[in-house]
């Protein structure tokens, strides 16, 4: 398994929701961006790997967060857009959700895991910063990854 391609794999997909950008790793420059789209940062999760069960020739889980901060100028509008990227199944194209999973098969991000699940939305205070204002949310993604050898 290689974290880093399967975090870049992961950022590309997100960056197709319209208004998102993806991005494989926390970073601090989105805060800078006047082009007003919503980041969604790929980082790891408490417990990224279970070595154990990949070493032993099994699937290992990994645990990813995606961190999306909207740009809140309008508070209440970015509220209901923080709402819309959390919608699942509703046909909202904005979805977060139906965009990485959008069914039932496999999400195999270009074949670097065997299949992923997003868990869990937290809502909550975003990142703050002095010039622009961000509502947020963490999504909780676990990913099976079968261990490879080239």
């Amino acid at each position: 398994m290689n974290l880093e391609l399967i975090a870049r794999n992961l950022a590309d997909v997100l960056s197709t929701v319209p208004g998102v950008r993806g991005y494989p790793c926390r970073v601090s420059n989105y805060v800078s961006s006047a082009d007003g789209l919503v980041a969604a940062m790929v980082v790891p999760g408490p417990q990224l790997v279970d070595y154990y069960q990949a070493m032993s020739g099994g699937l290992a889980v990994l645990n990813w967060v995606i961190q999306v901060r909207v740009p809140a100028a309008a508070e209440e509008q970015a509220q209901m857009r923080l709402l819309r990227l959390l919608s699942a199944g509703a046909g909202e194209p904005e979805s977060i959700y139906d965009t990485v999973k959008p069914d039932d098969l496999p999400q195999t991000l270009s074949g670097a895991i065997d299949d992923l699940k997003l868990a869990a939305a937290r809502v909550g205070p975003a990142d703050e910063h002095p010039d622009t204002p961000y509502v947020g949310a963490d999504i909780d993604v676990e990913m099976m990854v079968t261990r490879r050898h080239a």
